[in-house]
């Protein structure tokens, strides 16, 4: 265990890190394990991730449509805002969309 000689010494170098070494390899073998810990199914994970990507893309839009109408806008840039919301909005939805089709596949590739 690092002691306070330790710690003056990483102060003067200016690296913390220093302190740590002695622990760092059962230490961060550990955290990893931990880490590593599944729990839940990847496609309860994927079904999460797609509402949650669903659910953002909404707020998003109507977040950013209530915006767009406070703003006091020309025609020209009313249209490419709008035209930007929708295509994030998308982009969000796609992004949802395509977690969900990538576990499915590898599901089946991992069944076959």
């Amino acid at each position: 265990m690092a002691g306070p000689t330790a710690l003056c010494r990483a102060l003067s170098t200016g690296t913390v890190f220093d302190v740590c070494r002695e622990k760092r390899g059962s230490n961060m073998g550990k955290l990893r394990r931990v880490l590593g810990w599944q729990l839940t199914s990847e496609v309860s994970s994927a079904k999460f991730a797609q509402v949650a990507c669903y659910v953002t893309a909404i707020g998003f839009f109507a977040l950013a449509m209530w915006k767009i109408a406070t703003l006091q806008l020309t025609e020209t840039e009313l249209f490419f805002g709008v035209l930007q919301v929708l295509a994030v909005f998308m982009l969000i939805i796609c992004v949802g969309t395509l977690v969900r089709i990538v576990v499915e596949l590898t599901k089946k590739a991992d069944s076959r």
